[in-house]
């Protein structure tokens, strides 16, 4: 069996992980959040909603975003808590990934997709290893 492909994000961001390149997709609670802010013709407000979704770790700093702005980044990121205060929905933002990407090839029954499925299931185990590794005590 080939090896995985390697990722460019590391399992956790570490301290030199650049805090506004480091990103995640927003949820379907963030997705909903910056549609109304469109369907309210609020371009600058949904703007902020999805840098802030995308880039949970960027600043916005006082000097370059107001008040307003901030608080946007604030509720929109609010609507993602993070695994250590809510590992169910981790739990469910990571099984909706792998099904959004393990769907369409579970329905076609070819030596591509079984390929392919071989390749995302020896992935999530080399990431579940590498997260369980990083979750032991340190001495």
């Amino acid at each position: 069996m080939r090896e995985p492909p390697t990722t460019s994000q590391p399992p956790t961001p570490s301290s030199t992980t650049n805090q506004e390149e480091f990103s995640v997709p927003p949820t379907n609670h963030q997705c909903l959040r910056i549609a109304d802010a469109l369907l309210d013709d609020n371009v600058a407000q949904a703007e902020v909603f999805l840098w802030a979704a995308w880039h949970p770790l960027a600043e916005f700093p006082d000097e370059d975003y107001s008040l307003e702005e901030q608080a946007w980044a604030a509720s929109v990121r609010a609507l993602r808590r993070p695994p250590d205060q809510d590992p169910d929905s981790a739990r469910t933002r990571l099984d909706d990934a792998i099904r959004a990407e393990t769907t369409n090839l579970l329905l076609r029954d070819h030596s591509a997709a079984r390929e392919a499925l071989r390749l995302v299931g020896a992935h999530l185990v080399t990431r579940g290893h590498t997260v369980l590794i990083a979750a032991e005590p340190r001495p």
